[in-house]
Order: structure tokens, then C-alpha cells, then sequence
């Protein structure tokens, strides 16, 4: 009776794997389409690796440290702190968004910087430093980000 016992979901998972086997053999159909292998698509390599996949070098930045980084004007006097990175569709940074003015973030507002007008600068302790070279009546009146547009 035990024999019978063991044997019985032995059976039952040999039968079940070798179903398995049978539809993972399976070729796919030839109506459906095949894609060329991300390395042969120059948009989804990343031109060091030559794949899609991407290593960290010593001069990238992480956004996990960008974001809440301090922004200071060309005199180093602080301005604001970036609040939030915007991407396009296809995955490129489009604007850095920072948050200026305020007390301690109370009545800050956003604004949004192309990111080439920013230069970021890696402190000794890993930390980033924002620079924006631009003077307090020109945040004063650059256009107020809004996030309208989420989702």
C-alpha cells in the first residue's frame, strides 16, 4: 500500500513533466513575427557594451543621488534642490525639474531645466552638487512647473 502510495504522484509528475516537455518542444507558429536580437537594433544598445545591457562607470550619477541633490547658482549660493528627473518616451532625459524658493520646502515651486544647462559635480563624500548658473530674479521668472500631465 505505500509502494502504491509514493508511486502514484510519481507517476502523476512524470506524466505532467513529460506534457511539459512536449509543449515547450513546441516551435512557434511561422505567422508569428520574430524580433532581430536587441543587438542588431542601434537604439537599444548602449554604445560601450555593444548590447542592451549597461554598466556603471565611474562618471555616471545615479538619479537615487541626484534627486534631493542641493542646486547652487555659479557663486555657490543655494537656489533649490532638484525634486524629480522627466524622461521622454523613448527613455532621454528631458528636463531636470527643481524645486526653488521656499523655507525649508514651503512655498517652494517647480521649474524644469533643460539638463544641459546643469553641471553636476561629485562631492568627496559621493554626494552630487548642482550647479545652475542663473541669478534669483531669473528663477523668479522662469515658468512654473506644473505636474499636470501625470497619469
Amino acid at each position: 500500500m505505500k509502494k502504491l502510495l509514493v508511486a502514484a504522484p510519481l507517476g502523476a509528475l512524470v506524466l505532467i513533466g513529460g506534457t511539459l516537455t512536449a509543449v515547450l518542444a513546441q516551435q512557434p507558429s511561422s505567422d508569428a513575427p520574430s524580433l532581430p536580437p536587441p543587438s542588431s537594433i542601434p537604439e537599444m544598445t548602449d554604445a560601450r557594451t555593444g548590447t542592451m545591457f549597461v554598466a556603471e562607470t565611474g562618471d555616471d550619477i545615479m538619479s537615487s543621488r541626484l534627486v534631493g541633490a542641493r542646486v547652487v547658482n555659479g557663486t555657490s549660493e543655494a537656489i533649490g534642490e532638484v525634486a524629480d528627473l522627466m524622461l521622454s518616451a523613448k527613455g532621454d532625459l528631458r528636463a531636470v525639474v527643481l524645486s526653488v524658493g521656499g523655507v525649508m520646502g514651503v512655498g517652494a515651486r517647480y521649474i524644469a531645466v533643460a539638463p544641459s544647462a546643469l553641471r553636476m559635480i561629485r562631492n568627496p563624500d559621493k554626494s552630487i552638487k548642482v550647479v545652475l548658473d542663473t541669478s534669483r530674479d531669473q528663477l523668479a521668472a522662469a515658468p512654473e512647473f506644473k505636474y499636470e500631465k501625470r497619469p
